[in-house]
């Protein structure tokens, strides 16, 4: 964990350097980076539209039902990648079947 934060950074500073050399400013790298984030995973309006939740909880049950199932709660609400999720759209990644209770057992059957 040490190891991650100490290369974000360093990353966050070689980032930094060279917005200085091509004369970019604070206001400019952060919205860049932003611009890159909203690229990776889906944007709170469009989890909402989705699902049709506006609470966090709400949204990550539907979206784990519906097969989104590297969905989850993050510091700012749900966190959906937007390949998962285009791949789960696309049917490249197979559904999860729901398991089902062996209740014959009870019944004495197997």
């Amino acid at each position: 964990m040490l190891q991650k934060t100490t290369q974000n950074i360093i990353n966050y500073v070689i980032v930094q350097r060279m917005a200085e050399l091509i004369g970019l400013t604070q206001k400019a790298v952060d919205r860049k980076i932003e611009d890159d984030m909203t690229k990776v995973t889906l944007q709170p309006d469009e989890l909402e539209q989705l699902t049709g939740y506006e609470q966090a909880t709400k949204q990550l049950n539907l979206l784990h039902k519906r097969g989104f199932t590297r969905a989850y709660i993050g510091r700012r609400g749900v966190v959906l990648e937007r390949a998962h999720y285009e791949a789960v759209c696309q049917g490249l990644i197979d559904r999860p079947v729901a398991k089902e209770a062996n209740l014959g057992f009870f019944r004495g059957r197997k």
